[in-house]
């Protein structure tokens, strides 16, 4: 019974915890939780929206931008309201990352292209790469390999200028590839104890912006391709670039964070949040809950994203 603490309220568990865990007092049990299913919604998302207004920063971009198309799509109420909102919040200066965690069929990917086309018909910002006598590589959508002629076709038909010239498509697996190598280099840093290790850097201009779909494909920093898309953040916080993760589940424990945490470019006790860092920041978030920072736990997200709450658009 007490496996079901993270998932389950365990003031429910508490007159099941003095029963054997059987096959018959398991189905009774979950009758009750079936049956109570509608009132505990209710309770969840009355306390949701508390929480949320309590903790989060409003961003009311629908007059400022007012996006309504991208290429030939007409965006649905949702997706105009995820990309006016998440064009408000990058812009606001407070983050340089932000999370949309929409669901398959949601038109994940004409929202991505229309964050990119947005900051290609603004010039970038005004972003150094932008300013450069040659564009290369500076808007990237990275997705999975499966659908990467896809997101390319979808990228015309949103009429996204200069596709596969200065706007490319990635693949996750492509990073770690041989065609990756020369934009990468192994420089060796001195730390603070004096004590010297190897660094990746990317020795290219960073890109003003990069949309990472199926960003939960980055969970383990030590592979190659996360150590490369990590790279490429870290040349970019100090240039101004941003970054949009997208992803139906995005995280399960709080160390899956461990990437989009060091793209916000935000602060944890005076420090900026780095690969060094990070697991401290880890720990502490996921100790509000009594929950392990590498272990699934549903309270543990939650605290995480009352954390950065203003980043999930």
């Amino acid at each position: 019974w007490d496996d079901l603490k993270d998932h389950i309220d365990p003031a429910l568990l508490m007159t099941q915890r003095g029963q054997p865990m059987t096959l018959m007092s398991f189905k009774s049990f979950l009758n009750m939780w079936v049956q109570t299913a509608r009132d505990r919604f209710k309770v969840a998302e009355n306390k949701r929206v508390v929480e949320v207004a309590a903790v989060s920063t409003k961003f009311v971009a629908a007059e400022e931008v007012g996006i309504t198309q991208v290429g030939r799509f007409t965006l649905r109420p949702r997706q105009r309201k995820c990309l006016n909102n998440g064009i408000a919040a990058l812009r606001s200066g407070k983050t340089k990352a932000i999370v949309v965690p929409l669901e398959g069929g949601e038109g994940k990917s004409v929202i991505g292209w229309g964050y990119i086309k947005y900051w290609i018909d603004n010039n970038y910002f005004n972003h150094p790469t932008a300013s450069l006598p040659f564009h290369l590589n500076i808007a990237i959508f990275a997705t999975a390999a499966a659908v990467k002629i896809d997101m390319e076709n979808r990228g015309v038909a949103c009429q996204v200028p200069n596709l596969n010239r200065s706007t490319i498509v990635v693949s996750h697996t492509e990073w770690a590839t041989k065609e990756w190598n020369s934009f990468f280099r192994e420089e060796e840093e001195t730390l603070p104890n004096g004590a010297t290790r190897k660094r990746l850097r990317y020795i290219m201009p960073p890109p003003p912006i990069m949309v990472i779909d199926e960003s939960d494909a980055y969970k383990k920093p030590t592979s190659q391709k996360s150590r490369r898309l990590l790279a490429i953040i870290e040349a970019g916080i100090e240039k101004g670039s941003v970054v949009i993760f997208m992803s139906a589940t995005p995280w399960v424990t709080v160390n899956d964070t461990w990437l989009f945490c060091i793209a916000t470019g935000r602060e944890w006790n005076g420090e900026r949040i780095t690969i060094d860092n990070f697991p401290a920041v880890a720990r502490s978030i996921a100790n509000r809950a009594g929950a392990d920072p590498s272990k699934p736990s549903a309270k543990a997200i939650e605290e995480f994203r009352k954390q950065f709450n203003d980043c999930f658009i």
